[in-house]
């Protein structure tokens, strides 16, 4: 009796374990197309699925493979309108721009249509950084550079002395602090494009007399500057044409650039306002 239990016993954890090993067999072609998934970009090469002689599965990796190709085509048409929408709206701008030039040096203009043009030619001057940022924008997955280590202090101090003018307008005080060499890796161009959007959104939205904050840590790079907490919710700040002041003349287009730029490279851009603060971060996952 005993050695029969022991017999039956042994059957059945041989069984449970081919149920087991024939289970993991089965839906192992699952677990690789999920995580063909979670790599798969639009902008970049469609990872490879895993075939499956399960009807369920195949069908699954055949709908997941139309569905990556619609979104590569969806994407590469929408960036090629974008491309194309700002370079033929560069022409008109620029016609528009030299006539105001002419109307502003006429001899005959009145201080009330000066004001009305000086008001037509920053409209004018705002329409051009939106174009320039649109055609930015939709370059940002073409560096074609690999990520290289970065002299992160170096950018910051570069980018802060272009900014020298707005920053003593304003009366801001700068601080830069290095707690430790920042390890974050990208590509050159990709990374001073980042911190010239990070620091300037510190300028424009800073207050008279505010401050800046720059702190790099080995795995984050953080730029705080003073003001008010949003007037809209936080968590559309990073959205294309949003902006956290709805009377700013800016497009709304730098800190979409910062996200894209953090997505694309394995990085996570956030937002926070803390003690009078917005704190403004990029961090490795």
């Amino acid at each position: 009796g005993g050695f029969g239990r022991w017999l039956a016993a042994v059957a059945r954890t041989d069984v449970l374990l081919l149920f087991r090993w024939l289970a993991a067999r089965l839906w192992r072609p699952f677990h690789a197309n999920l995580q063909a998934m979670e790599r798969f970009r639009p902008d970049g090469p469609s990872p490879p699925l895993a075939a499956s002689d399960v009807d369920e599965f195949a069908g699954m990796a055949r709908a997941l493979d139309g569905m990556m190709a619609n979104m590569r085509r969806d994407f590469t048409a929408q960036k090629r309108f974008t491309e194309q929408a700002a370079h033929e709206l560069r022409t008109p701008l620029a016609i528009l721009r030299g006539r105001l030039d002419q109307l502003i040096q006429s001899p005959a203009m009145g201080e009330r249509e000066a004001d009305v043009i000086q008001g037509m030619y920053t409209a004018a001057e705002r329409m051009g950084r939106t174009i320039t940022d649109m055609l930015l924008l939709a370059k940002v997955g073409e560096s074609g550079s690999p990520a290289e280590d970065v002299d992160w202090q170096r950018i910051i101090r570069e980018e802060l002395d272009l900014l020298k003018d707005p920053i003593a307008e304003r009366g801001l005080s700068v601080r830069m602090n290095e707690e430790e060499r920042c390890r974050i890796q990208l590509p050159s161009m990709l990374a001073q494009l980042l911190m010239s959007n990070l620091l300037r959104n510190a300028v424009r939205h800073n207050v008279q007399e505010g401050s800046i904050t720059i702190t790099t840590a080995r795995d984050a790079i953080v730029v705080q500057n003073s003001g008010d907490p949003l007037p809209v919710d936080p968590a559309t700040l990073f959205e294309r044409f949003a902006k956290g002041d709805p009377s700013s003349s800016s497009a709304g287009l730098g800190l979409s650039m910062v996200k894209e730029i953090a997505e694309r490279n394995g990085l996570v851009a956030g937002y926070a306002h803390r003690d009078g603060m917005h704190v403004l971060s990029i961090r490795t996952r």
